[in-house]
């Protein structure tokens, strides 16, 4: 599957080459960061963009490019009318390269770190679950039955490993990113907590597990895990952004309303806030700087004016 990405990326875009670097990053992606075919195909084809543009600006070694040149190329591709959430998303696959430089020793800094696009959406989520719409989704979801085996031998298990992963998005807000970070060693059965690894600009935390969740995670390590292809430490292994989507497609098959893994995470960003008060919430949600809660707590401010607002509009 990696060389058809490769070969495909260089046939559409012949006039941009994968050096040897660029063919590294693609096993990078593949291997360390565990991204989907589809995902770093995407990657390439918006670094192949972006090669282009700094070619037809005499930039000859995109490694030794400036911050001053990457604000040029962001300006550049809002001028041709790319939209922010776009040109955000191309940025998104560049500073995913000067991190892997950064990885192999060939950068200390990614230049792309700096830049904030103004203009960019800041809603956190659209129609947020109460925690008893959240209980009603999950139930409804475990009662969802496996894939008939013709399909697949081990269709059981992955049922009760979406199970698992469906628990992790809902109950403790994790992040598909987070999710493939995990570890055996980050699952205590006996006290039922797991811990949720670092993501990104993001803080790693430690949190409740459910009842119904301890099982879970019992049976899959006990059943599921020695039957997959998995590395020694790590806990979930494949394509965990594919399978996180595969479980959300499902969960819009039992309630409409559900949008995305990021509308439920902030369903329950909500809830610790009613429950525990910002600082505690700010923890469990893995927010490094307390503004980043804030910005939930302000949203639900703003619904409840709106409802108050309509069912009591003179008072």
């Amino acid at each position: 599957m990696l060389s058809t990405i490769k070969k495909n990326t260089n046939t559409r875009n012949p006039d941009a080459q994968l050096s040897g670097k660029q063919q590294a990053f693609i096993d990078h992606l593949q291997q360390e960061e565990k991204q989907s075919p589809k995902s770093i195909e995407e990657h390439i084809k918006n670094m192949a963009c972006f090669t282009r543009w700094a070619q037809s600006q005499g930039i000859a070694d995109i490694e030794r490019i400036s911050y001053t040149d990457l604000l040029n190329y962001v300006q550049c591709e809002k001028e041709r009318g790319l939209k922010i959430q776009t040109v955000k998303v191309r940025l998104n696959s560049i500073s995913k390269y000067y991190e892997y430089l950064k990885h192999i020793g060939l950068l200390e800094k990614n230049p792309t770190k700096k830049i904030k696009l103004k203009g960019e959406i800041k809603t956190v989520t659209q129609n947020q679950f109460t925690y008893s719409e959240l209980e009603q989704l999950y139930n409804d979801y475990l009662k969802l039955p496996p894939a008939p085996e013709r399909y697949n031998k081990l269709s059981p298990y992955i049922k009760q490993k979406n199970n698992l992963l469906a628990g992790l998005m809902i109950w403790q807000g994790a992040v598909s990113g987070e999710i493939k970070k995990m570890l055996l060693e980050h699952v205590n059965l006996e006290e039922g907590i797991i811990y949720i690894p670092k993501k990104g600009r993001g803080a790693g935390r430690q949190l409740k597990l459910l009842p119904k969740q301890v099982l879970q995670l019992y049976q899959y390590i006990n059943e599921l895990r020695p039957k997959l292809n998995t590395k020694a430490d790590e806990l979930l292994p494949g394509y965990i952004s594919d399978q996180c989507g595969a479980v959300i497609s499902q969960l819009k098959g039992i309630n409409q309303k559900v949008i995305n893994a990021a509308q439920l995470r902030a369903s329950m960003i909500i809830h610790w806030i009613k429950v525990h008060g910002k600082r505690k919430a700010q923890y469990m949600a893995g927010h490094k700087y307390i503004n980043s809660t804030e910005r939930f707590e302000l949203q639900e401010l703003d619904s409840l004016t709106d409802t108050l607002m309509k069912h009591h509009p003179f008072s």
